[in-house]
C-alpha cells in the first residue's frame, strides 16, 4: 500500500536537509541520518497497518504517533518491544522529520509536538564488557586464526583481522571509526602510538593513544599490506562477521560495540578510577558517559561477596 516513490522522494529531501540542520546548527552525520530514516520508514509502514491509508505526512495526526510509541514500546503480536535506546532514537527521528515537514512547507501542523510522546530513561548499568577470564579466551582465538593459517591468503587475512581486533579492543575504536581509517591515521613508532580519528561519533576528530599490542599487531598488518586502503575497503558488516566468527570459536558473546567497553573499562581501571584520562580515551562528549564505567560489574559484585 505504500507509495514508496513518495515516501522515497520524501526522505531523500529529508536525508538532504539534515547535511545541513541539527544540533548546534551542524548537520547530522551519515550514519545519524541513515538511522533516522530507516525509522521514518518503520513509521509509515506502522502507519498503514494501524490506519488502513497509504501513508502521506500531512494525513498524520498525533494519535498516531502515540499509537506507534505504544506499538514500539509494548509491542505485539510476534513483534518484540524494543529497547530504551532504540525508542530514543526513533523518538529524535520523529522529532527531527516533523521538524522537516513544516519548515519545508509539507505540513501545516507540527503533530509531533501535539502527541506527547516521551523519551525512556536508559535504566543505568555498567557499559558491557567483557570479564578478564572472557577476553583471555577471546585473544586466545584471535591469536590462533594467526599461528593456524595455512596460506598466504589467509595469513594475511588473519594479520589484518588481528589488527583490527586490537584498534577495537585496545584502542576503543568504533566499528565505522574503523573502517574509516586509511594508513595516513596511523603515527607508530617503537616505543608509542597513536591513531586519528575523523568525523567520529558527533562529526567530532579526535586521536587515541595505543599500547603495546595495538601497536604490534598493527606493524605487523603493514609489514604485509601493500594495498592503498588500510584495511581492503572492509565494510562494518565484515567486521561483525569477524567478530561473530571469533565469537563461535572462543565461547563467548560479545560485538564489536562490546571491544569499545571493555578498552574504555581497562583504561579506568588501569588508571586508578581517573575520570578525565578515561573520558579523554574514549573521546566522550560529557563525564556523565564516562562515569558509567565505575560503576560495578557483576564479576565485581560475585568477588566482592565471595568471601562474605
Amino acid at each position: 500500500m505504500t507509495s514508496s516513490s513518495s515516501l522515497t522522494e520524501i526522505l531523500d529531501r529529508f536525508d538532504a536537509w539534515m547535511t545541513v540542520n541539527g544540533k548546534k546548527c551542524k548537520g547530522r552525520s551519515f550514519k545519524t541520518r541513515k538511522a533516522y530514516c530507516s525509522d521514518i520508514r518503520v513509521f509509515a509502514r506502522f502507519f498503514e497497518a494501524h490506519s488502513g491509508e497509504t501513508f502521506a505526512p500531512e494525513l498524520v495526526i498525533a494519535r498516531d504517533l502515540r499509537a506507534f510509541e505504544s506499538f514500539s514500546n509494548a509491542g505485539y503480536g510476534n513483534v518484540k518491544p524494543v529497547g530504551p535506546a532504540t525508542w530514543n532514537r526513533r523518538y529524535n527521528a520523529l522529532e527531527t522529520f516533523f521538524s522537516f515537514l513544516v519548515g519545508e512547507g509539507l505540513v501545516q501542523f507540527n503533530q509531533f509536538e501535539r502527541s506527547g510522546l516521551h523519551e525512556r530513561r536508559k535504566q543505568e548499568e555498567s557499559p558491557r564488557s567483557l570479564p578478564k577470564s572472557d577476553y583471555a579466551r577471546v585473544l586466545r582465538s584471535v591469536e590462533q586464526t594467526v599461528l593456524m593459517a595455512k596460506t598466504d591468503l589467509q595469513k594475511r587475512d588473519a594479520l589484518r583481522n588481528r589488527a583490527m581486533f586490537y584498534l577495537m579492543a585496545g584502542g576503543g575504536l568504533r566499528v565505522g571509526e574503523l573502517c574509516a581509517l586509511t594508513s595516513s591515521h596511523l603515527l607508530l613508532s617503537d616505543r608509542k602510538g597513536a591513531v586519528l580519528v575523523e568525523h567520529g561519533k558527533g562529526d567530532k576528530d579526535g586521536s587515541v593513544a595505543l599500547g603495546r599490542e595495538a601497536r604490534l599487531a598493527v606493524a605487523d598488518w603493514l609489514a604485509v599490506n601493500d594495498g592503498a586502503l588500510l584495511f581492503d575497503g572492509i565494510s562494518e558488516r565484515q567486521v561483525q562477521r569477524y567478530c561473530q566468527r571469533i565469537s563461535e570459536l572462543s565461547g563467548v558473546k560479545f560485538t564489536p560495540h562490546s571491544l569499545r567497553h571493555t578498552a574504555i573499562r581497562s583504561v579506568w581501571v588501569s588508571s586508578g578510577g581517573d575520570a578525565a584520562i578515561t573520558k579523554s580515551f574514549a573521546r566522550h562528549t560529557n563525564i556523565q558517559q564516562t562515569m558509567r564505567y565505575a560503576m560495578p560489574q557483576q564479576e565485581d559484585i560475585e568477588r566482592a561477596v565471595e568471601f562474605i
